[in-house]
C-alpha cells in the first residue's frame, strides 16, 4: 500500500514509539536523457518516498535521533576506453558516471544526508561477435541505445552490449513515533484530493512516453524535459508536511514518481478501495495551459497526494500554505477526472487492478503446478 515499509525493531517495543522506514529510488532510463538527473532523481525519489510515511528530513540546527543512512550502489557500463569496442564508448561511459556523481553530491549537500556505504559494478557491459544476419530490430526499442554495432572488417562483426548509467539509491530512517505514520490508501469517500508541490513539463523518459510510443510507433517517444527536482521547494514541503502528518491531519500520503499523478491516484485508490473525483485544473502547473497529459503523467519529482479529512481541512490548507492545492475528492468506487479540454475521463479501476497486476502472475500457473 506504500512506497515505503516501516520496521518496528522487537527488542524496543514496549521501551519507545521507534521503528525504521525503509525505501529506493531508481531512475535508469531518465540517464538516457542526463545521467545527473537520473541520479539526481533516483535519490529524491527515495527520499520523497520516506517523507511520504512520516519521515522528517534531518534538522541541522536541533540536533536529534533523526538519522538518515543511505546506501547508494551504481551498476555502470565499462567506463575503461582501453577495453570497450570502441575508445569513444568508454569515454562516454566515463562521462556519465561524472554527471551522475555531480547529481548525487548536490542532493547529499541540500539534504545532509550522508551516504555512507555502497556498492559499485563498474563493468555492466559485454562483448559479443555477431555475423552478418544479426539485427537490432528483434532488441526492444528502448534498449537499441545501449547496444553498439560495429564491423570489424572481412566480414566480421561485433556488438557492445551496456546496462544503462543507474544510481540505486536507498535508505534506511529513523521514525520517531510510528503510530502518527500514514499509508498511500484512500480512507474514507468524501475526504478532499491534494497535490502537493508544482508539476512541470517534465515528461522525457516517462512510463506515459514509453506505453504511449510503444503503443503508436512500436518505440518510446524520445525526447522531452527530463524530471529537474527543486531542492528549494521539497525542503519546504517535506517540513510542512511532516508536521501535518505529526499533528494528524493527514489521512494517506503518497509520493509522486513512475507514472506520475494518474498512477498515484489510481494506486492509492485500489489501496484503499475506494475511488477518486479530479479535476485537472486546479493542479498548480508550469507549462502549456491546456496540457492534460502533463499534468495528468508528467514525473517531477518531489510531489505529493495527500488526502484529508473534511474537518482537518482548514488546519491543513494553513499549514501547507499555497504548497498545496486541493484537486478533488475520494469516491465510492473507480475514477473520474475533469480534464483542462473539457473530456470527461471514466476509469475503471478493476482494469487498472488487473493490468496492474499482470506482470506479477507470470510465473503464477508454473508454481501452482509445481
Amino acid at each position: 500500500e506504500a512506497d515505503a515499509t516501516i520496521q518496528k525493531p522487537l527488542a524496543t517495543e514496549g521501551k519507545d514509539h521507534g521503528a525504521i522506514a525503509y525505501a529506493l529510488g531508481l531512475a535508469p532510463k531518465v540517464s538516457d536523457i542526463d545521467p545527473y538527473l537520473g541520479a539526481q532523481k533516483a535519490f529524491f525519489d527515495m527520499v520523497g518516498k520516506i517523507v511520504a510515511v512520516g519521515g522528517a528530513l534531518p534538522d541541522m540546527e536541533k540536533a536529534g535521533w533523526d538519522a538518515w543512512a543511505v546506501c547508494g550502489n551504481t551498476c555502470q557500463p565499462n567506463s575503461d576506453s582501453t577495453t570497450t569496442l570502441t575508445p569513444q564508448s568508454g569515454e562516454r561511459n566515463l562521462a556519465a558516471l561524472v554527471r551522475e556523481f555531480i547529481g548525487v553530491r548536490e542532493a547529499v549537500e541540500a539534504f545532509n544526508i550522508p551516504v555512507i556505504s555502497g556498492k559499485d559494478s563498474m563493468k555492466c557491459s559485454c562483448i559479443y561477435d555477431v555475423d552478418e544476419t544479426f539485427t537490432l530490430d528483434d532488441v526492444p526499442a528502448d534498449l537499441r541505445r545501449h547496444i553498439k554495432l560495429v564491423d570489424k572488417g572481412a566480414g566480421k562483426r561485433a556488438i557492445e552490449i551496456h546496462d544503462p548509467p543507474s544510481y540505486l539509491a536507498s535508505a534506511a530512517v529513523k521514525i520517531q513515533d510510528y503510530r502518527k505514520c500514514v499509508d498511500s490508501a484512500f480512507k474514507h469517500e468524501g475526504d478532499f484530493i491534494y497535490v502537493v508541490g508544482t508539476t512541470k513539463d517534465h515528461m522525457g523518459a516517462s512510463q506515459y512516453n514509453s506505453a504511449l510510443g510503444y503503443k503508436e510507433h512500436g518505440a518510446p517517444l524520445q525526447g522531452g524535459n527530463g524530471p529537474k527536482a527543486d531542492f528549494d521547494e521539497f525542503k519546504d514541503i517535506a517540513a510542512r508536511l511532516h508536521d501535518t502528518i505529526d499533528n494528524e491531519l493527514v489521512a494517506s500520503c503518497s509520493y509522486i514518481h513512475a507514472g506520475g499523478l494518474a498512477t498515484t491516484i489510481a494506486k492509492a485508490a485500489m489501496a484503499g478501495e475506494k475511488g477518486a473525483t479530479i479535476a485537472t485544473e486546479f493542479i498548480t502547473y508550469e507549462g502549456n495551459d491546456n496540457d492534460d497529459a502533463t499534468r495528468l503523467y508528467g514525473e517531477t519529482p518531489g510531489r505529493f497526494v495527500v488526502t484529508v479529512a473534511p474537518h482537518n481541512t482548514e488546519a491543513f490548507e494553513q499549514a501547507m500554505g499555497k504548497r498545496a492545492r486541493y484537486i478533488g475528492e475520494v469516491a465510492a468506487k473507480d475514477i473520474d477526472i475533469r480534464r483542462m479540454d473539457g473530456i470527461e475521463e471514466h476509469i475503471d479501476l478493476a482494469n487498472v487492478k488487473q493490468a496492474y497486476q499482470a506482470p506479477l502472475s507470470f510465473g503464477l500457473q508454473e508454481l501452482v503446478r509445481q
